[in-house]
């Protein structure tokens, strides 16, 4: 990719799952990268969305 317009780093029961979105070839595109990779980039500066499974539950549970 040429340029990385940012980082996801969805974290379930199965482990980390990271995808990052950026440029190509004059298209954007969504990969995915290993956990390594997603930290990497994250910590160089580019936004970065962190979720997780229970905590979307937990949520959904103290909003009832």
């Amino acid at each position: 990719m040429r340029r990385v317009s940012w980082v996801r780093i969805v974290v379930d029961g199965h482990g980390a799952h990271c995808e990052v979105l950026g440029v190509g070839h004059r298209l954007p595109a969504v990969r995915r990268v290993s956990l390594d990779t997603a930290l990497s980039l994250a910590a160089s500066g580019v936004p970065t969305v962190v979720r997780s499974a229970d905590a979307a539950s937990e949520q959904a549970l103290a909003t009832r």
